[in-house]
């Protein structure tokens, strides 16, 4: 609620004022943390380095919020409120189910743990034919803990549209199939990050029960760039978190 309210009465401001003031922001912090890439270290073993992009990173964001596009206001928290919310966050999360259950948990610099394997088509538009039978190619690899699987843009030749039912429709399809090839791989309980069929809340209210996407599974919500969101991304989020299942961006 308290974000809620921080959205009615945050500082007013257009949205072009606001991404000028975010370029020139990142620009001035770029060179005051001294924050550089070498092409010849693509991956990067400086701890100051690492220290100086927290830094600058946190003070992006308590200085600049977040923008709600419905109400054309910036929701600010303080770098205690990040602070205090990033230490709060739980330190590993149970996905899945039963034997298919996997504990994910945030990796540390040089962890020798096995990392947690999402398969799957993340983020691609699947024709509905094939859907199905990639789902399950990935589902029945042994190495792989969880799925994200893509979308559907088009529903029985029809394109989808966002906030029509035919979003609510795809967004169904999407996690009956992928029940399904779960189902015939004989892995029920393995945990999906789905949902993405649907860009609004119309899409994920439609799968928010058991029957679809389950408590220990996950629901894609996409995030809005610039440090932006809007009501169906602050609306997705206060369901989930009611009925329980885990969000994810």
């Amino acid at each position: 609620m308290n974000v809620l309210d921080l959205a009615e009465s945050g500082p007013s401001m257009e949205e072009g004022g606001f991404d000028r003031r975010l370029a020139k922001l990142c620009r001035e912090l770029v060179i005051e943390y001294d924050v550089r890439f070498d092409p010849d270290r693509p991956v990067v073993d400086d701890d100051g380095l690492a220290e100086a992009v927290f830094e600058a990173g946190l003070r992006l964001a308590s200085e600049m919020g977040v923008y709600c596009l419905n109400v054309g206001r910036v929701i600010k928290f303080s770098e205690e409120d990040l602070l205090e919310n990033a230490l709060g966050a739980p330190g590993s999360l149970t996905i899945g189910m039963e034997a298919d259950a996997r504990v994910l948990y945030p990796r540390g610099i040089e962890d020798r743990r096995r990392p947690i394997v999402f398969g799957g088509q993340p983020g691609a538009s699947i024709p509905e034919e094939w859907f199905l039978p990639t789902a399950i190619s990935y589902v029945r690899e042994p190495l792989v803990d969880a799925l994200n699987h893509g979308r559907l843009d088009v529903v029985e030749g029809r394109r989808v549209r966002a906030r029509s039912p035919l979003e609510a429709i795809a967004t169904m399809r999407e996690l009956r199939l992928l029940r399904e090839a779960t189902k015939i791989s004989g892995r029920e309980g393995i945990h999906l990050l789905a949902g993405e069929s649907g860009v609004t809340c119309v899409g994920t209210l439609a799968v928010a029960s058991e029957r679809y996407l389950r408590t220990s599974d996950a629901h894609l919500i996409g995030v809005i760039s610039e440090l932006k969101t809007d009501y169906d991304r602050l609306t997705e989020a206060v369901c989930l978190a009611d009925y329980g299942a885990i969000s994810a961006t």
